[in-house]
């Protein structure tokens, strides 16, 4: 790798085989002119630098990923959530969770901030398509987060506009069951139909 004065091997070792002279002459022999080099030649001292750079930077990424995943709680691993009565929670599009998912699971470098803006008509200010307090939504293209989780993503991913909803429900309704949202089949769902009470800012679309 012949750059800046440089000369030597790749460092990554599987980009060469290390074989006798007897086979390599016999290899130009078949196959023509086939690049060879003494079996104690040095790796390049600035592709060895690079390797050790990409190599920590990996490093990096994967203890920033799981600190994400720390943070992040049920986003991450597509737990449900149980909301309670008169709480505040946030909203943030199922498709960008998605792209967090593919992100803290793969190589990716970055996810992009958050894009609620499929969540919203184009009124102006706007008002939400859906209503995160109509239970009845099979497959809803939102996601329920503590006030927390949204902070965090924030902090790190930025986007919006933020979206808040606050169920209000009587305990004593649900018979013993546990009311969960983001995450299905949820018999106590069942029991509100009609939809929960609660606001939600900004407000739902009523045409």
């Amino acid at each position: 790798h012949p750059e800046g004065g440089e000369r030597g091997l790749n460092p990554d070792k599987g980009s060469r085989r290390l074989v006798t002279s007897t086979a390599a002459a016999l290899l130009a022999q078949c196959y023509g002119d086939i690049k060879t080099l003494p079996g104690d030649t040095e790796e390049c001292l600035l592709c060895q630098q690079k390797a050790r750079q990409d190599a920590e930077r990996a490093k990096d990424l994967r203890g920033l990923k799981q600190e994400h995943k720390k943070h992040l709680g049920q986003l991450g691993d597509g737990r449900s959530l149980t909301p309670r009565s008169g709480a505040s929670y946030m909203l943030i599009a199922e498709a960008w969770v998605d792209r967090l998912r593919t992100y803290l699971l793969s190589s990716l470098h970055q996810v992009g901030p958050v894009d609620n803006s499929p969540l919203l008509d184009s009124s102006v200010p706007p008002n939400l398509v859906f209503d995160p307090l109509d239970l009845s939504q099979k497959n809803p293209p939102f996601v329920w987060v503590t006030p927390e989780v949204w902070a965090y993503i924030q902090q790190h991913f930025g986007g919006g506009p933020p979206i808040s909803v606050t169920p209000l429900f009587d305990p004593e309704d649900l018979g013993g069951l546990t009311l969960q949202v983001n995450k299905l089949p949820n018999k106590a769902l069942g029991l509100f139909n009609s939809g929960l009470c609660g606001s939600t800012d900004p407000p739902v679309c009523q045409e």
